[in-house]
């Protein structure tokens, strides 16, 4: 089974967990229940109370029984929200950022963020431009990290 019959299980047919076979209740995770559960704005704060107990604490029966006599019967479709993907840059970059400042990669990524934002976009700039003229990067690769609009 995968996640999308283990949500049906939840909301609709809600069979006792013993009908299911050693496999498939292998194949139940809490998390990615609990993550799937919470995109309905109706679930939202249980699955956020619940979480806590449900992963870790509880047994996947458990957990499945719980929820299965919680969330209410229905279908319901609710759109999986992605995270935003933040802006690539050139590893390069990345590494020099990282380098200079002495943070991690996600740190380093979101110092680019900021330098490169449309309300920073003049003072971010120049100091992106003046970091990278100091470690002698070629203006080139200047020019085509810093777009002037």
């Amino acid at each position: 089974m995968n996640i999308f019959d283990w949500l049906k299980e939840i909301r609709t047919k809600k069979r006792p967990w013993d009908n299911f076979s050693a496999n498939d209740q292998k194949e139940f995770q809490p998390y990615m229940i609990n993550r799937f559960l919470s995109m309905d704005k109706s679930l939202i704060a249980l699955v956020d109370f619940f979480q806590k107990y449900s992963i870790g604490l509880l047994e996947p029966k458990d957990t499945y029984k719980w929820y299965c006599l919680i969330v209410p019967t229905g279908k319901k479709w609710f759109p999986y929200i992605k995270s935003k993907k933040s802006e690539q840059y050139p590893n390069w970059l990345i590494n020099l950022v990282k380098k200079h400042y002495e943070v991690n990669k996600k740190d380093s990524i979101e110092y680019l963020n900021f330098f490169l934002n449309y309300k920073t976009k003049t003072a971010g700039r120049k100091v992106l431009k003046d970091l990278l003229l100091l470690y002698g990067t070629d203006l080139k690769l200047i020019q085509g990290v810093i777009k002037d609009e």
